[in-house]
């Protein structure tokens, strides 16, 4: 603890009193403009990987970034669901899984949480990203099976987030946006899910299009270099 305790000393003393005045815009409430969805995993920092500051983005972590389907008993992640749709009017959803994910080696290998029942009952909902895998990962002719699980589970997730009224109502008139995302731990890459070919590419090559709406990343990446 003695490590957090002294960042928490730190922010205090310093990085709190550098922005003050964005935390005092805070104080009035909350605006957030996309919603992400993520694992638990403490390798990632969504802030630091985003480049967002406080306000910027809604977050819900889990083990293996998994959305429940709207029939499916409610949790907390369909309640933050519902908010950041409802109230908050998040115009974009990320779902971000990761490489050497746990829980996706978890539904490989399910004897491996036998004595883990909650952890077990959990990645249970993301199942179906197992039969899929295999079948991506032949059709793809690479044996990383637990690669294409990863994969496999973030469309599986994207689809689970479509299940949900609100979020279909405002994906059909264009007031929301689906983003698929895997981070790489090696290399900090990131891949994005592009639906048209059913495939990811890494982030500076892909054209994300959504509903219309498209942005050239390769031209915004020289455009920022």
């Amino acid at each position: 603890m003695e490590p957090i305790l002294r960042g928490m000393l730190e922010f205090q003393q310093r990085v709190y009193p550098e922005h003050e005045e964005l935390f005092q815009q805070l104080v009035n409430g909350q605006s957030p403009k996309a919603m992400l969805i993520t694992c638990s995993d403490s390798r990632i920092d969504p802030a630091l990987i985003m480049g967002t500051r406080p306000g910027d983005i809604f977050i819900v972590r889990n083990a293996g970034n998994i959305v429940t389907p709207a029939d499916a008993p409610g949790g907390g992640e369909a309640a933050s669901l519902e908010y950041a749709v409802c109230v908050l009017g998040v115009e974009d959803i990320i779902l971000c899984g990761h490489t050497q994910c746990g829980a996706m080696n978890a539904l490989l290998d399910p004897k491996s949480v036998d004595a883990l029942p909650c952890v077990k009952s959990w990645v249970a909902h993301a199942h179906e990203a197992v039969d899929r895998a295999k079948i991506r990962a032949s059709q793809n002719g690479r044996g990383d099976l637990l690669q294409s699980c990863i994969e496999s589970n973030v469309i599986l997730q994207l689809e689970h987030l479509r299940t949900y009224p609100f979020v279909a109502e405002r994906l059909r008139d264009g007031r929301l946006r689906l983003h698929g995302f895997v981070y790489h731990f090696d290399g900090g890459r990131i891949d994005y899910y592009e639906a048209a070919h059913n495939t990811f590419v890494p982030l500076h090559k892909a054209s994300v299009t959504n509903d219309g709406v498209m942005t050239d990343l390769i031209g915004m990446q020289e455009r920022t270099a």
